[in-house]
């Protein structure tokens, strides 16, 4: 009798609309990217410069490739990159120009005090990449004196219902990360907290053009074949 009654909880709750939220992957496009700061995935750098209100010059990201035979990985960094595989990832560590661009308007904070008031609050650093003059990737990270935070959860429902964002989004406790993968973008959501802290110490927000980032990855990769194949090459014409 009690086996009956749980499977038929479990159906009923299968078939309402806030499990079905949960269960549905994230369809939204490029366009429906959530907001941060008045920038949006897309921008060119000019737009992007007029959203801030300063001119924003981006300079060439060197971009560091490497490659895990186990895996037949190309990863961009050790994310992910366990311990029996560092050494590997290091003796094939390469770096490349890709063609996109950054600009980073943090670290003294002088160049964030030329930001207007509203952009600057909270605001501890902000990133911006770009790739064929749009807008690829924003990072943010945010200051804050005292936790506002409960935890990372607290943050994914919060910006879930500002966005309109789906909540089955991917929670890795070793990088202390939440990520959703849509359409036309993600979301990575980095939060810390102390151990016996009143809330979370610190985060992030990472928004990324799905598409932009996938033709950089495989540039990536193509980068990385070449320049192997031109080492062979050096090392069978290497004369001793």
């Amino acid at each position: 009798m009690f086996k009956s009654i749980t499977l038929t909880i479990f159906v009923i709750l299968m078939t309402t609309p806030v499990f079905s939220q949960v269960s549905k992957p994230c369809s939204l496009e490029l366009q429906q990217a959530p907001e941060l700061r008045t920038l949006r995935l897309g921008m060119t750098v000019s737009e992007a410069s007029t959203a801030l209100g300063r001119p924003l010059s981006p300079y060439d990201v060197r971009t560091e490739v490497s490659y895990i035979r186990a895996t037949g990985q190309f990863p961009q960094n050790r994310e992910g990159v366990n311990n029996l595989q560092m050494a590997e990832y290091n003796g094939n560590s390469r770096q490349f120009i890709l063609g996109n661009k950054m600009v980073q308007l943090g670290g003294s904070g002088r160049l964030l005090d030329s930001l207007k008031d509203s952009l600057r609050a909270n605001l501890g650093d902000l990133k911006l990449e770009f790739f064929r003059d749009r807008l690829e990737l924003i990072h943010v990270d945010y200051s804050f004196q005292r936790p506002v935070w409960n935890d990372r959860a607290e943050i994914v429902r919060n910006i879930s219902a500002k966005a309109g964002l789906p909540l089955n989004w991917r929670a890795d406790e070793r990088s202390f990360s939440s990520t959703i993968d849509c359409a036309g973008f993600s979301v990575k959501i980095y939060a810390f907290r102390y151990p016996n802290s009143d809330g979370v110490s610190s985060f992030s927000i990472t928004l990324t053009d799905q598409k932009a980032r996938q033709e950089l990855d495989e540039l990536a990769k193509q980068k990385w074949i070449e320049n192997k194949a031109a080492e062979e090459k050096l090392k069978k014409e290497y004369v001793f």
